[in-house]
């Protein structure tokens, strides 16, 4: 079916989503068990549409999308905008191992790779203060309270992996190498910096901070790219993690190929410290708008 057959069907109401009434139910006469399949660009066009209804449909509906015609090649596409707006099932090309496939592997990692993983709070509990009003696509999240990710990339060890048909010391040697980090989640919270690069392909000490303000924490996710300048930024080892996973103070972060394979003894050490954002309300009616939210981490909860 269509875009708007499905915008007619499942989201009956044409009006903008953010006049959506919250008490709104979308095609109620629909059973728990029938699946709305989308392909990436008509998952795209509706969440883009209606962001609010979407998330409110899929609250007690299953949707699915999958890859478009135009990933001839088995690429693919970002599933987190799609897991923003609820959708149960995004399938990917899994014979493609690329960065968004260890997105998808990382985010059910946190469950230990059973295969289910539970959606954010304010997508189906009611006593949440952004139930049906969470809007992945608006600029709005920005105006609530936040976490803030103080993170510093100290050094790494073993981070380049032998090359076949090199000398991994002659390699290794000539390597000068930075780290990409990047923050992968809803609009609002990506990120991309990097560290100067480190003549050293063995222990390389860079020492650099960041400072980071995500909005979502549930569907940020942290990618640790170490790439190499004499090989015109080439990746030679990387990890992905979800934010809410990593713990504070002082870790050893075990890196990847690009293939998202581990590597024996590479690592990353970093620092890492969380503040919870509290905003402060000089008008009762920002109040109304806008709320402090308490972001929850892994290591406080007992899904450790």
């Amino acid at each position: 079916r269509s875009n708007t057959q499905l915008s007619q069907e499942l989201l009956p109401s044409t009006d903008s989503s953010l006049h959506l009434n919250a008490n709104a139910r979308a095609n109620v006469n629909a059973t728990v068990y029938q699946v709305t399949s989308l392909n990436e660009n008509a998952a795209k066009k509706l969440t883009k549409r209606h962001p609010l209804k979407c998330v409110s449909y899929t609250r007690d509906h299953l949707m699915r999308t999958y890859p478009s015609a135009k990933h001839y090649d088995s690429s693919n596409f970002n599933p987190i905008n799609c897991w923003a707006h609820g959708m149960q099932m995004v399938a990917l090309n899994f014979q493609t191992p690329d960065v968004m496939m260890a997105v998808n592997q990382a985010m059910f990692e946190q469950s230990g790779n059973c295969g289910y993983q539970l959606k954010p709070r304010c997508m189906w509990d009611d006593t949440h203060p952004l139930f049906h009003k969470f809007n992945p696509n608006s600029k709005d999240v920005a105006g609530h309270s936040a976490l803030l990710v103080h993170l510093t990339v100290i050094s790494g060890q073993h981070v380049y992996p032998t090359v076949h048909g090199s000398s991994f010391n002659q390699t290794a040697n000539n390597a000068s190498l930075y780290v990409e980090v990047e923050i992968f989640g809803i609009q609002h919270d990506i990120f991309k910096d990097k560290t100067k690069p480190i003549r050293n392909g063995v222990n390389p000490i860079w020492n650099q901070p960041f400072s980071l303000r995500i909005a979502c924490v549930d569907l940020a996710f942290l990618r640790f790219a170490v790439c190499d300048s004499s090989r015109n930024g080439a990746v030679v080892s990387h990890r992905i993690v979800p934010l809410r996973c990593l713990r504070p103070g002082y870790r050893h972060l075990p890196l990847r190929t690009h293939t998202n394979q581990p590597i024996d003894n590479a690592m990353l050490f970093i620092r890492t410290r969380f503040e919870q954002e509290e905003q402060i309300y000089l008008d009762d009616s920002d109040s109304s708008v806008y709320c402090n939210l308490d972001h929850q981490l892994a290591y406080k909860t007992e899904l450790v």
